[in-house]
């Protein structure tokens, strides 16, 4: 009698111990699950905030050749208005436009660039031509704010992911700005 109630027991004691076991890894899941969300929602708010931060630096390269595009375009109207457009302001006036377009659109394809997916592997280039990809896409936030920068780059030619690296630099530099 000792020896069955001593196992009824143990089979009682095997039972509780196996469903605690399974409630324990229902409880590791759902929490990892949870974890693995929550992770996700971070991922994509950073991924967020840095498509904000870069429409911001695109923001900032556009003004002023959009601004130089109207200025151009206003003056050359007014001054036909006034009948005072010469054969060389007009000239002037449509270098000053299509160099301000072509500006704009190499900005677009720096930016597209640095987000095409095939950018992201690991490839030979000179540190010296990352920094100057970083430095034009935030070149006019420090034109604005009258920030000087000295560049005394030894090219060095390394192997890396030259989209990360850009990204860094751009972190660094807008940091130097804000201070």
């Amino acid at each position: 009698n000792l020896n069955k109630s001593l196992s009824n027991k143990v089979e009682e004691k095997t039972k509780t111990l196996n469903e605690m076991n399974k409630n324990l890894e229902n409880l590791v899941e759902k929490k990892t699950k949870e974890l693995i969300q929550k992770e996700n929602i971070l991922n994509q708010q950073s991924k967020m905030a840095a498509m904000g931060e870069m429409l911001g630096n695109i923001a900032h390269q556009w003004r002023q050749p959009l601004s130089s595009i109207s200025t151009a375009a206003t003056g050359m109207k007014l001054q036909k208005e006034l009948d005072c457009l010469t054969d060389d302001d007009f000239n002037y006036a449509m270098d000053l436009i299509n160099n301000s377009a072509q500006y704009l659109s190499q900005t677009i394809d720096d930016f597209r660039g640095f987000f095409d997916p095939k950018n992201n592997k690991e490839k030979e280039f000179l540190i010296s031509n990352v920094i100057d990809k970083a430095l034009s896409i935030v070149s006019s936030q420090f034109v604005a704010k009258d920030i000087e920068i000295i560049k005394n780059i030894e090219d060095i030619s390394i192997v890396s992911l030259e989209n990360e690296l850009i990204q860094v630099f751009l972190n660094i530099l807008n940091n130097s700005k804000d201070i």
